[in-house]
């Protein structure tokens, strides 16, 4: 699939996430209710026992001790009632009172205000929404960058999905859309496991079975959590039955987060530098929330019980820890190359408040005036004001981009003028160890690279500790693009690799290792980079040229001394004419 086509697919998915989340804020502003009675399992399925009711609620009809028989009502509403009870919904419940059977109606009609741990989880959702619509615009050539997007998504899809989340006027819709979530959230959950297999390629054996593993048990996760949702709508597999035996924290709660964990650490063990940095701030991010998820899986086990109201909340909050991850690694790590969005962000919210102020701070200057003019008038000013500050759009847009630039990005700027002005310099420098060495000090101070290799030519077949069908020195050989070091399987050693190309010949690669602050390089300094390697390699065929021809012309006057001896002695013992 193109980047392209990946890109399409992945805004595609998260705009589906967004949609479910702005409605996911509408169920919960409109059908959060509050009963007013507590309900607990009893040994026979799908019969609870009321624990308490609050006086002057819509469930005041009921007792402690009542028996509420679910096993009479029909599918959808046995589903409603285990899950969520829509609000303004009329329920008719079979009730057991004193071992008289009678039924009781209840209106569900008294809204409640949403606990603050689920507006911790909508903003959370929100906020990695965000991060995921940022990954697809900008880095949508990444496999990295692709499997992360995709990941945080589905995430957002499965927790908005879950039953309880979604409530709609039919429960078959609720039905199909809860299995749903559960697929996108088993599978969101076990592509930790595929992002952690991108890093230090090719991944070893253990790793590939422990990422198996992950795939196995986010299907066991989908499959039993299908089983519990359609067992729930035919009434043959009581929920809290099933939920309070061994199998399901293990198979829910415990194996789906465990093994993308182990997934990670593997892939940690074996990554060096940056790239270890990379993936412990994206993927420990989420790891938080899974560690979390795995202690109240233990609980869920030892306790034998779904539902304990404390670690409920615990696992609300640390959905915050992911995008408050993300958000670090992002700002500090360079996980991706933020400086452009917020660049942006800045110049268009400058441009906003000098447009916007000048038509509110003029309209108000001519306001009296227009007023004693007229009505029409004042719908002429008022629209060639807005003419005139629409037609100098472009010109406030160039002028606070330039200033902002300057401003927020100098030194990155005069990073990047350096690195192009020695791309320039390096043709007129006529020493080739001069030239080098100057290369590594540029590169090391104005990129913040940790080390530079210059891997050249020898004209036996190598360039350095490589040879020439390197992958990677054929892939610089081949397309003169700059490669990403960790997506080839080659000897040289660093983080990115620059064609050095003269006259279409690959006379050198230059490899740059990690930036010592542990930074990612960014696009605009990665191009400066690539312009000073090809700079640098026209520089070195010039003087690879002049080499061969000073050795040539010495060749040539070494073969012709014999016989300029042999003259010059020929003219001084020639003896004088009879």
């Amino acid at each position: 699939m193109s980047d392209r086509a990946w890109q399409r697919l992945l805004f595609a998915t998260c705009a589906l996430a967004a949609l479910t989340l702005i409605l996911d804020l509408r169920i919960m502003l409109v059908e959060n209710t509050d009963l007013g009675a507590r309900f607990g399992p009893t040994k026979t399925p799908f019969v609870e026992r009321v624990l308490s009711v609050e006086p002057n609620s819509n469930a005041a009809v009921l007792r402690p001790g009542d028996l509420v028989d679910a096993r009479a009502m029909t599918p959808a509403q046995r589903y409603v009632w285990v899950h969520v009870i829509p609000y303004g919904t009329r329920v008719t419940l079979h009730v057991t009172r004193d071992h008289a059977q009678r039924s009781v109606t209840l209106v569900n009609d008294r809204r409640a205000i949403p606990p603050w741990d689920n507006w911790v989880v909508f903003a959370s959702m929100a906020w990695i929404l965000l991060f995921a619509l940022l990954f697809t615009w900008r880095s949508p050539a990444s496999a990295q960058a692709r499997v992360l997007a995709l990941m945080l998504a589905l995430f957002v899809l499965g927790i908005d999905l879950e039953p309880g989340n979604w409530v709609s006027p039919l429960a078959a819709l609720d039905l199909a859309f809860g299995i749903a979530g559960f697929v996108f959230l088993a599978a969101s959950i076990a592509m930790l496991a595929t992002y952690a297999l991108l890093f230090a390629q090719p991944p070893s054996a253990l790793r590939k079975t422990l990422a198996a593993c992950a795939y196995g048990a986010a299907a066991l996760w989908m499959l039993a959590a299908g089983v519990v949702a359609v067992g729930t709508w035919t009434g043959n597999l009581d929920p809290y039955a099933a939920l309070s035996s061994p199998f399901w924290p293990l198979a829910t709660a415990m194996l789906p987060f465990l093994t993308p964990l182990l997934c990670v650490l593997a892939a940690l063990a074996a990554t060096r530098g940056a790239e270890r940095q990379r993936l412990t701030w994206a993927a420990l991010s989420f790891g938080t929330l899974y560690v979390v998820m795995l202690i109240g899986g233990i609980l869920w086990l030892v306790t034998r019980t779904p539902d304990y109201g404390l670690w409920h909340v615990v696992v609300d909050a640390a959905t915050f820890v992911a995008p408050l991850g993300l958000t670090y690694a992002l700002l500090s790590r360079r996980l991706l190359d933020i400086t452009f969005v917020v660049n942006r962000a800045a110049v268009f919210t400058v441009v906003s408040i000098v447009i916007v102020g000048a038509f509110v701070l003029v309209e108000w200057a001519v306001q009296e005036w227009a007023r004693a003019a007229g009505p029409a008038a004042n719908i002429a000013v008022s629209a060639a004001l807005a003419l005139a500050l629409g037609l100098s759009v472009r010109f406030i847009h160039v002028r606070v981009e330039h200033v902002l630039d300057n401003v927020l990005f100098r030194k990155r700027h005069e990073d990047q003028r350096a690195i192009r002005a020695f791309a320039r310099e390096a043709a007129y420098i006529t020493d080739e160890a001069t030239l080098l060495e100057r290369t590594r000090a540029v590169l090391e101070a104005h990129a913040d690279a940790s080390f530079v290799t210059i891997a050249l030519d020898d004209g036996a077949g190598h360039y350095g500790i490589a040879g020439e069908n390197d992958p990677a020195i054929v892939a610089l050989r081949t397309w003169h693009e700059v490669l990403d070091l960790h997506a080839a399987a080659s000897a040289l050693r660093g983080e990115f690799a620059y064609p050095m190309v003269a006259r279409g010949r690959l006379v050198g690669a230059l490899v740059l290792g990690p930036k010592r602050s542990g930074e990612a390089y960014a696009p605009d300094e990665s191009e400066s980079i690539a312009q000073l390697a090809l700079g640098v390699g026209a520089a070195l065929d010039v003087l690879s040229a002049k080499k061969e021809d000073t050795l040539a012309a010495l060749v040539e006057a070494v073969r012709a001394l014999p016989d300029a001896i042999a003259a010059r002695l020929g003219d001084v013992y020639r003896l004088p004419a009879e």
